[in-house]
């Protein structure tokens, strides 16, 4: 494995571009007291399995033997980790994507999609937080999400902790 600088830290490994010690500046979330924002379209609706950030960083240090910092900058290599394996396992889902969390800022758990709704779908959530709240139009889990709950944790070492949705424009 490459080292860069003659640190410890792999090249593949995607570093803070912050100093050290200095946290990445936080993104507006809304607090709770806020349920609706501005109307907005997007083009679909993506439901999935929700990987917890400390299992996530516990699977990465396991999996690869590496830490990752506590400021969350690096948290994105769970993600690019998972999204191969994946396709590699053969697990029934489409990708990985981020779940944002809403009171913080920094912090982010993991979506495994198993479910598109192609829309278009208007909605009045919070700003810059996009969890889908219309029981009408929520996904529900089923049997495909009991199966590669299974997979996950057979063949990547790694548990769920329940489902969510969101809005979206991404197309997988």
């Amino acid at each position: 494995m490459a080292m860069v600088n003659n640190t410890e830290r792999p090249i593949d490994i995607f570093h803070n571009p912050h100093p050290e010690g200095v946290l990445p500046p936080p993104f507006y979330r809304p607090p709770s007291s806020v349920v609706t924002g501005r109307r907005r379209t997007r083009s679909c609706i993506i439901g999935g399995l929700l990987i917890d950030n400390d299992e996530g960083r516990r699977w990465f240090k396991d999996t690869y033997n590496i830490e990752l910092a506590d400021h969350h900058r690096e948290d994105m290599n769970v993600r690019l980790r998972l999204i191969p394996l994946l396709k590699e396992k053969n697990i029934d889902a489409y990708s990985c994507h981020t779940a944002p969390r809403r009171l913080e800022g920094v912090v982010c758990d993991w979506l495994i999609v198993t479910h598109i709704q192609l829309g278009p779908f208007v909605h009045s959530g919070p700003d810059y937080y996009e969890e889908v709240y219309d029981e009408d139009v929520k996904p529900v889990p089923g049997v495909k999400e009991e199966k590669v709950k299974a997979q996950l944790k057979k063949e990547i070492g790694i548990e769920t902790c329940g489902y969510k949705s969101y809005y979206s424009n991404w197309y997988y």
